[in-house]
């Protein structure tokens, strides 16, 4: 079913992107991260990659993975931030359809989807984009939902919709999920 409230069950959730395992997701065969940037990573009112931020991806590719960039955002805002930092991206990814996945999809050049997860703030775009392509989705905390654009807090709203959805259906789910995002309002 195209709206079933699977479609927005992330295999795992965490506060930040700073928190997660990567040696074991690694271990379990996980070679390909398909990372968001707005809201994931940065903030919308920031702009550049700091120390912090360079010093994970200099960890995950240490040891082992592809780090690809996947953002609704403009080549320029992607660019800004890695100001020079070599990275594949995939900008104006259109999140959730399936468009820049495929695009991310060539660039890692995996056979085995099983070895991709993606890591994003939003069930909206990044978890059920995930899903749509058979991906394992890693939910992180939005950074800073005051910042957001227009256009993100109208897929909020819809969020909101898909976890009272899956409270209805699955609420040891559901309180995983807000347990790192926190309650719909």
């Amino acid at each position: 079913m195209f709206f079933s409230f699977v479609n927005f069950i992330p295999n795992d959730c965490y506060e930040n992107v700073f928190q997660i395992d990567y040696n074991k997701l690694y271990k379990s065969g996980k070679r390909v991260i398909l990372m968001d940037l707005d809201n994931t990573l940065i903030p919308y009112d920031i702009f550049n990659m700091n120390e912090k931020i360079e010093a994970l991806f200099e960890e995950i590719k240490s040891i082992g993975f592809k780090l690809i960039l996947i953002s609704n955002n403009s080549k320029k805002r992607m660019e800004t931030f890695l100001n020079g930092y070599e990275l594949h991206f995939i900008y104006k990814a259109t999140k959730p359809f399936k468009r820049g996945f495929k695009k991310a999809l060539k660039i890692c050049n995996v056979g085995d989807k099983r070895e991709i997860v993606v890591i994003g703030d939003q069930l909206m775009t990044d978890v059920w984009g995930a899903k749509r392509l058979k991906l394992d989705a890693i939910l992180v905390k939005p950074i800073k939902k005051s910042t957001e654009k227009w256009y993100t807090r109208v897929l909020r709203f819809f969020e909101r919709k898909a976890l009272l959805k899956i409270k209805k259906n699955d609420n040891e789910t559901y309180l995983k999920i807000v347990s790192v995002i926190g309650e719909p309002k």
